[in-house]
């Protein structure tokens, strides 16, 4: 698994594509002040023992 944090004062974002046909419309974007924002991208190998992924990650986003 990797994790990359990044502050932001201030973040804004406005959907394009709808990707999940079982989900509604959106067209309204939003904007966050002060936030943390965490991407994650999982790994093959963390599917062995996703408890120890979920406790690592619980771990550092705390």
């Amino acid at each position: 698994m990797k994790l990359l944090m990044i502050y932001y004062d201030r973040f804004a974002y406005t959907p394009a594509d709808k990707t999940l046909e079982n989900e509604p419309d959106c067209h309204d974007g939003e904007q966050l002040e002060a936030a943390l924002i965490g991407l994650i991208h999982a790994e093959s190998a963390d599917e062995e023992d996703p408890s120890r992924i979920e406790k690592k990650l619980l771990k550092n986003l705390k």
